[in-house]
């Protein structure tokens, strides 16, 4: 931790990524480093790739959202933030070779920075970042401590999913006493689905079947579906949907194949102890969590009397 300190203490500009379409976690994570880089008067650009669920989020008046904007040449330090591998962030082609602090908590991370702080036994990237900022003696405030615990609340699913343990309750118990405000984000990360979303999320329902012979449930969502979802701008809200998803009782496992112009981006998710999703996302290139995974194959989706295949 000191050599992350050391790295920033001597860095001139820094870029700070997260993920494509960042969650809470990601963009927690974001805030509370902006909040660690002011404090030690530095200079710092941050570029998000993708929409939100947090557009009041004080901090994206200082975000990039053009990667045209991004150069390369003015930054001496990069930190990227729930990022599993650099193609996560959209910017590998620019950062590449760039001096990298990574740090992250999916287990599929492959410690691509030249200083790594990855821990996938933490529940979030938020609460590595709550330790780290523990060992260091920084201050949180109260809008750093509702941000930091923002990340442990989306990523435990609000304490409900295997990734809740018993470090991730004595870090949250922390962040309040430093004045977390756990309702403002519980009203962000829960209370945003919208009609529009959910008449969206109705097809996609209707298209649940079940694979008997390995027991998991799977649905499809069409291009054209995914192009609408897009032009009317809840295609963020599409996680929460594989989320909600994986509510179903029985399967081992659930699937959802999201159609793209050239290829299918596949999210998974289980709540079974036994099952390791990374393993399977890893097969394919992907990556992730033991319960929350994803990656992208080549073809695209056609149906058929015996039911959707990928061609």
């Amino acid at each position: 931790m000191l050599k992350i300190e050391s790295a920033i203490q001597s860095a001139k500009n820094i870029l700070i990524i997260a993920h494509q379409r960042p969650d809470g976690d990601a963009l927690g994570s974001i805030f509370a480093i902006k909040k660690y880089l002011e404090k030690k008067r530095k200079n710092y650009q941050i570029y998000i790739e993708g929409d939100n669920n947090y557009k009041d989020m004080p901090f994206l008046n200082f975000v990039s959202f053009d990667k045209k904007k991004i150069n390369r040449k003015r930054f001496d330090l990069v930190i990227t933030l729930d990022c599993g591998n650099l193609e996560h962030t959209g910017l590998e082609k620019i950062i590449n070779n760039l001096k990298i602090i990574n740090i992250d908590h999916h287990i599929s991370n492959n410690n691509f920075g030249n200083i790594n702080l990855v821990d996938s036994g933490a529940s979030s990237t938020t609460e590595i970042l709550t330790k780290f900022f523990k060992t260091i003696n920084f201050e949180i405030d109260k809008d750093t401590a509702s941000a930091l615990l923002l990340g442990i609340l989306t990523d435990t699913n609000n304490f409900s999913n295997k990734g809740t343990s018993r470090e991730a309750f004595e870090i949250s118990s922390y962040l309040l006493k430093k004045g977390a405000n756990i309702a403002k984000f519980n009203h962000n990360n829960y209370k945003n689905k919208e009609i529009d979303t959910l008449k969206f999320w109705g097809k996609p329902f209707e298209r649940i079947e079940k694979n008997r012979e390995y027991n998991f449930a799977y649905t499809v969502i069409p291009k054209n579906e995914m192009r609408k979802a897009e032009e009317d701008g809840f295609i963020e809200k599409i996680e929460d949907l594989v989320n909600f998803f994986n509510n179903l009782k029985g399967p081992n496992f659930v699937m959802i194949l999201k159609e793209q112009e050239n290829n299918i981006k596949v999210s998974l998710r289980t709540t079974k102890e036994n099952i390791n999703l990374s393993y399977f996302a890893n097969f394919f290139n992907g990556g992730g969590h033991k319960k929350a995974a994803g990656f992208t194959i080549n073809g695209q989706l056609k149906k058929t009397a015996n039911g959707w295949m990928i061609i």
